[in-house]
C-alpha cells in the first residue's frame, strides 16, 4: 500500500522557479565550487554511470536547470 501521492509529473514553471529558489538560496554566482569549476570556454562533458539497473527520473529538472547546454 502505497501511503502518499504518487507524483508522475511536474510543470516546468513549477521546476523553473523552485530551481530559482534554490539558486538564488546557494547564491550560486559566489558559491566556491562554482566558481572554481567554470572555465571561460564552458565547456563541459558529464556521463552518467550506473552500477546497476535503475529508473531515472530527473531528466526534466536538468533540462530545465542547465536551458543553456546542449545535449548530445
Amino acid at each position: 500500500m502505497i501511503r502518499h501521492e504518487q507524483i508522475t509529473s511536474l510543470d516546468k514553471d513549477y521546476i523553473n522557479n523552485k530551481l530559482e529558489q534554490f539558486f538564488l538560496e546557494d547564491n550560486i554566482s559566489e558559491d566556491i565550487t562554482t566558481t572554481s569549476t567554470q572555465n571561460e570556454n564552458n565547456h563541459a562533458e558529464a556521463i552518467f554511470l550506473a552500477k546497476e539497473d535503475l529508473l531515472f527520473v530527473g531528466k526534466q529538472i536538468i533540462l530545465q536547470g542547465l536551458k543553456k547546454c546542449i545535449f548530445k
